[in-house]
């Protein structure tokens, strides 16, 4: 089990005191269809370009974008393993 205080960030107790086991599975799906689409436009928006200096804010984009989409999954894959690993901390388990 790991340890409550240390090893979840702030963001994911945040999300796991906010949304119920079931809103955050279902955002975590929705997540995984956007990390898709942001690669997807990633790739495309590399195979786009023929220079260094060639369409360098869509390629910027295009990885902020996938960047942000797995730092959410990140942090909602935490506020699950919350819900496993410390029920009391959710808002469930508030409740």
């Amino acid at each position: 089990m790991t340890d409550y205080e240390t090893w979840f960030s702030d963001w994911m107790k945040r999300l796991a005191l906010t949304y119920t086991r079931s809103e955050l599975e279902r955002q975590l799906a929705g997540n995984h269809q956007a990390a898709e689409r942001a690669t997807s436009a990633h790739h495309r928006a590399i195979s786009a370009t023929s220079g260094m200096a060639s369409q360098s804010q869509r390629r910027a984009h295009a990885r902020n974008a996938a960047t942000a989409t797995g730092d959410i999954g990140i942090a909602l894959r935490g506020a699950l393993r919350i819900y496993d690993e410390h029920p009391i901390h959710t808002k469930e388990g508030k409740s």
